[in-house]
Parts: structure tokens; C-alpha cells; sequence
């Protein structure tokens, strides 16, 4: 059974994006079966982990709040249709029984993770609730569930489950065939459930993985993600005027410039997607008839090489010096990830008594404390510190095997007078990248832009 399979990022839906979604729904329901995937609007998880958090702390006025804010979110969304009396009730009751839920966990003075994520789950139920109504005011027939009622099965790692896949391709196969018909089929992009029917919240890029499971279970060929940009640029439109958006990328190609920039589509529904050999279309909801960005297996090679220009900032670096430092890695890493700290880049000189870490500014102290602990006077000399850094980095296909393309980016940052303070090469040989002070970043991202992208 063929299905046009669709995500609507939770970017792409404030302020009358529930209504876009829903034509465009209705306008691939005319060719094939539809299933769409509808994110909470930006910001509405933060919304309900602050409230469930401040009512476990006995700060319900607080809580109470976050969630009025929440409703307001949702409510001026409902205030853009027509007919809006009609569903400020139904929005009122989601709100009342999740501020009883709140006050119940406030005279708990405490929230487990399994009831933490049916907090969560409100951001979801809000979402499908205005995309229910902006349906019916435009006379459109629509199937809206939560993820785990039409058959995602998760583990039990509440606040960022998985999919047991196997399990869920079946039950997703079983529940969308009993629904087909003249519906329209759509699917929160938050939770799913576990075995015994407990809600689990999937974690950040949860509506991408919903989406790509979807995509693989009803064995689409293509699968579209609509925002609110062009599709992937050559490089941040905020501080790069003339970026431009890329037409074709290839899997491998799009993984890069996504580990920069998962916004718009999390690497690891990326990983699903490949595998079965599914396309991806990155589209404006904004500007429907642009082509936007098609990620596939094979990829036009630029004839500059480079495809896009990305960053990271907020970034820090810590150099550790010692003698045959390679032997703490092993130790170094897993006190990192016991503390949950992601390590973004690691260099390790030819001597092996220098290793450069780079993790997120804001576990900076948290790494500093046990290096000084653990490892300060017993198995390493000496440790200092770039607190504000940010990498950058090249993406493309055409760089395998072509000479004289790190040579030309080295020379583009030395011309304006950037000083390098890392350099690092992913090991395909589709990233080239380095690390800047902060100060310098922008000044890097416009000279390393101007000589691969604009120079073409």
C-alpha cells in the first residue's frame, strides 16, 4: 500500500503552520494514502519539563504558570481559524487534567521519569488536538493519534526511549491498514509506549524518529520534511547573507552537515533512513513550490568540491599534557560519559603527551572538576583551557581524493589574519574542519565561505 509520508517541524508550526500542514496533507491525500507527522510547537517541551520540575519542588504557582504559557501557545494558533469557539474547549479540559496531574505531583514532592513523560505527553495531545480542529474547519477528514496508539513500541528509558523496531513496524502496519479509507492519518511526533501501554517520551529528535519509523514500516520511497527554511544551506543564512540552498545531498554528505545542525533532522533517523535506501526531502512551508533539499544515496559532486560551510559555537577546548597520555583515554572517556558530557572532538598529538578534548561550554566546570580530581598530579602534569571556541568545518563528496583542498583553507583563514588553535579531518575525508576563539568565528565562517562557496 503506497503513502505519501510527510514531518512538520515543530519550527514550521507557529503562527498558522497547523493550517499549511493541513493542505498540503490534503493535496498529497488526492494521489496517494497520507500519514503525516506533527511536531509540538518550538519550545513547548521546555515548557512542561520546567513545570513538572517546579511542581516537584513545591513551586506550583510557578508550574501553574508554565502551563498557562503552554496554553496560550496553542490557543493563538486556535485564534488564527475560523470557527475557534468550537475548540477552546476541548483545549481547556488537556489543560485542567494536566494542571490536576502537576498538583498531585506537588503534594508528592516528587516525579519519577515515567510520570515526568506523560507531563511531556501534554505538549503532544495539544498539538494533535489544534491540528484535529484546524481540520475540521477546513472540511478535512483526519485520523489523529499519539504516537504509541498507532504502534510505536518503546523501551522503558523514560524521558528518551526507543523504538523497538521489529515490534513496531508490525503493530504500525496492523493499525494503519484497519485505518486507511478517505482519511487523512497523522501521528504526534512525542511518545510512544511501552509493552504494558506506559507513555515514554522519545528525547530531542523524537518526531524525527517517529517519522523515519513510519517511513520504513509502510516501506515509503520518500520522505518529507517541512520547515520553515529552504532546505540545508551552504552555510547559516544569519551570519552568511548569500548562503544558498543545497539542491542535492548524499546521505553521508547530509549526516555532516546534520552532527552541525540536527534542527532540522536528527542524524539518527537519518542512519534508519539510509539503510532502507529512503529519500529525504527538506521543503518551506513557507515556499511550497521551491524544491528545497533531496537527500539520496549518490549525490552531485560540486565542481567547487565543497558543499556547505558549517559550525558549532559555545564551544570549549581543554589540552591535557602528560607522558604517554593515550593509555588515561580509555579513562577519560568513560568518566565523561559517566557524567553525561558529550565530547564533541578529540585530538591527540604525534608525541602522545598532548590531548585536546572539545566539549559544550556549559559542562566546562563540570569536565575541569574531574580532570583536577581524577587525573591532576598523578597521570597528568599540566591542563589549560580555551573557554570560548568555535570549530568549523567543510562538507563534501568532492573533497576524496582531491589535492590542495586543505591547503586552500588554511590559506583563506591565514590571509585575514585567523589564528588556528586545532585542526581536525574526519576519517571519509568529507570533513575538513578547525577550531577558532570565538571572537574569530564569524570572520572565519565569511572567509571560508567567500573562497569555496561564492568563488564557484
Amino acid at each position: 500500500m503506497k503513502f505519501n509520508i510527510m514531518k512538520f517541524s515543530s519550527s514550521a508550526l507557529k503562527g498558522g503552520g497547523y493550517i499549511k500542514a493541513v493542505e498540503i496533507m490534503n493535496e498529497r491525500s488526492k494521489q496517494h494514502n497520507t500519514l503525516g507527522v506533527i511536531s509540538s510547537i518550538k519550545g513547548s517541551v521546555d515548557l512542561l519539563n520546567e513545570s513538572s520540575n517546579l511542581a516537584a519542588n513545591g513551586k506550583l504557582e510557578d508550574s501553574v504558570s508554565k502551563v498557562n504559557k503552554l496554553y496560550e501557545l496553542y490557543l493563538d494558533e486556535v485564534n488564527i481559524i475560523k470557527n475557534k469557539n468550537k475548540v477552546s474547549h476541548k483545549l481547556i479540559e488537556l489543560k485542567e487534567e494536566l494542571l490536576n496531574l502537576l498538583k498531585t505531583i506537588s503534594i508528592l514532592g516528587e516525579i519519577t521519569p515515567s510520570i515526568k513523560d506523560r507531563v511531556t505527553a501534554y505538549a503532544e495531545s495539544f498539538s494533535l488536538e489544534v491540528l484535529e480542529v484546524t481540520a475540521r474547519s477546513m472540511g478535512i477528514d483526519v485520523d489523529a493519534r499519539s504516537g504509541g496508539n498507532w504502534g510505536i513500541i518503546t523501551d522503558d528509558e523514560y524521558g528518551s526511549a526507543n523504538p523497538l523496531y521489529n515490534s513496531s513496524y508490525q503493530a504500525i502496519k496492523n493499525a494503519t491498514n484497519q485505518a486507511v479509507g478517505n482519511k487523512v492519518l497523522v501521528v504526534g511526533g512525542l511518545t510512544g509506549k511501552t509493552r504494558d501501554g506506559r507513555v515514554t517520551y522519545m528525547g530531542r529528535g523524537s518526531s524525527d524518529m517517529v517519522a523515519a519509523t513510519f517511513a520504513v514500516s509502510l516501506n515509503a520511497d520518500i520522505l518529507e520534511v517541512w520547515s520553515n527554511v529552504d532546505g540545508l544551506m551552504t552555510a547559516d543564512p544569519r551570519f552568511i547573507s548569500n548562503a544558498k540552498s543545497i539542491s542535492r545531498l548524499s546521505y553521508n554528505e547530509a549526516r555532516e552537515l546534520l552532527s552541525f545542525n540536527s534542527e532540522l533532522f536528527a542524524p539518527a533517523s537519518l542512519n534508519l533512513l539510509s539503510k532502507q535506501n529512503i529519500k529525504i526531502n527538506i521543503k518551506n512551508i513557507n515556499n511550497r513550490n521551491l524544491q528545497g533539499t533531496l537527500i539520496e544515496r549518490d549525490s552531485q559532486i560540486s565542481p567547487n568540491v565543497v558543499k556547505a560551510v558549517v559550525y558549532i559555537d559555545q564551544i570549549s577546548i581543554i589540552t591535557l599534557e602528560g607522558v604517554n597520555i593515550q593509555k588515561l583515554l580509555p579513562r577519560i572517556l568513560a568518566r565523561m560519559i559517566e557524567h553525561n558530557i558529550e565530547i564533541r572532538m578529540m585530538s591527540l598529538s604525534a608525541s602522545a603527551t598532548e590531548l585536546s578534548i572539545i566539549v559544550p561550554f556549559n559542562t566546562l566546570n563540570k569536565c575541569k572538576s574531574i580532570i583536577e580530581f581524577e587525573f591532576l598530579g598523578k597521570d597528568i602534569n599540566d591542563y589549560h583551557v580555551v573557554n570560548s571556541a568555535c570549530a568549523i568545518s567543510i562538507v563534501g563528496e568532492g573533497m576524496k581524493g582531491t589535492p590542495g583542498v586543505a591547503a586552500k583553507l588554511f590559506n583563506s583563514v591565514a590571509r585575514n589574519s585567523i589564528n588556528v588553535l586545532m585542526i581536525t579531518q574526519g576519517s571519509s575525508e568529507l570533513n575538513i574542519g578547525f577550531v577558532v576563539d570565538s571572537s574569530s568565528c564569524i570572520k572565519a565562517l565569511k572567509s571560508v565561505h567567500s573562497e569555496f562557496i561564492e568563488s564557484s
